[in-house]
């Protein structure tokens, strides 16, 4: 049996580890400091391209701008916005952390470029500059007191290669020797279900909305959330990210089955037997933030270890991230 399915397709994946060091006395992070950052650095960046470039950066900006206005004003009918701000596929994912800083503690990120966006020289030459411009002006950004927005240094940033991280800039200087290449984060790295011990929980590193391929109303609709999603929504999530990473962004879960062999689509068959007899015995989801609807934080056990074959599939969906909002860094977890 092929345990990995998905593994078999090209994955084209970079992920690069910021490390900031507070330079102020005191900085205060907002309640969604992946938003903010990702729309700012959007905006960096817009500002920087020539205006044929620019134009789709500013086009994705402008709808979440406006969303973000609505939601702070309060609006009774609040579009839903299915779109990236980038008009690249990326991740940012704020590692979970306190909300103030003092001088010389450090916050870290993760960023990471997928699919054809996996481009180390897109890295160099447009995205570590316009950090460098937020990290240096602190007139960039919303204006409120201690922002961390032009009160940082970049410490370090790492690239990841397999499970380690290799410097590519300390101390303010670019190893332009490295080569950064978008297969190396699988280096060495074990999806099968050997590597593993008896895992029965996961639990969620960030915010999710998962929602079952029933109750998805489409790519521009809104999408009714589940409480405590199953086990079979959360793999139909990962095979419908998967296209979304290899085939493209209007991709689906089916696309994905279609484009498998028959073999492998009886391991995918048997996979998802498997995930629909576990249930869930006990959780502790909550409802995580208005800022979105639906998303929930919290923890689930099902009601016994998850199966072998399902152990791949799900440590492959926790670094590319599932359901909605993955830009932001939401729908990551671990396996317990």
């Amino acid at each position: 049996m092929s345990y990995l399915i998905m593994l078999n397709m090209s994955f084209d994946l970079i992920r690069y580890l910021f490390v900031l060091e507070v330079n102020s006395t005191l900085v205060w992070l907002p309640k969604w400091p992946a938003m903010e950052l990702s729309l700012l650095l959007g905006e960096v960046i817009a500002d920087a391209l020539p205006i044929v470039d620019a134009r789709a950066w500013k086009k994705s900006l402008s709808a979440w701008h406006s969303y973000c206005s609505d939601v702070a004003r309060k609006k009774a009918s609040v579009k839903f916005v299915n779109r990236n701000p980038w008009p690249i596929d990326a991740v940012i994912f704020w590692y979970p952390a306190k909300r103030s800083y003092g001088k010389g503690e450090r916050i870290l990120f993760e960023l990471k470029l997928l699919g054809r966006s996996a481009d180390h020289e897109l890295f160099v030459e447009v995205i570590l500059p316009a950090m460098e411009q937020i990290a240096m002006n602190p007139y960039i950004g919303t204006k409120y007191k201690n922002s961390l927005w032009g009160h940082f240094d970049i410490s370090s940033v790492y690239s990841a290669r397999g499970s380690s991280w290799k410097p590519i800039l300390k101390n303010g200087k670019l190893d332009l020797r490295r080569k950064i290449i978008s297969s190396q984060w699988s280096n060495g790295l074990k999806f099968g279900p050997d590597s593993f011990n008896s895992l029965d929980r996961i639990r969620w590193l960030s915010p999710f909305l998962v929602a079952p391929a029933s109750n998805k109303a489409g790519r521009t609709g809104n999408r009714k959330s589940m409480p405590v999603p199953p086990l079979s929504s959360i793999l139909e999530a990962i095979a419908e990210r998967v296209c979304y990473v290899t085939l493209g962004k209007y991709s689906t879960a089916m696309d994905f089955l279609n484009s498998i062999e028959k073999d492998e689509l009886a391991s995918w068959r048997e996979a998802m037997k498997y995930a629909d007899s576990n249930s869930i015995c006990r959780h502790n989801i909550k409802k995580s933030s208005q800022l979105f609807s639906g998303l929930r934080m919290g923890s689930q056990t099902f009601k016994t270890p998850v199966h072998e074959t399902l152990i791949p599939f799900l440590s492959l969906g926790s670094i590319l991230h599932i359901g909605e909002y993955t830009h932001f860094g939401c729908g990551t977890y671990t396996m317990v």
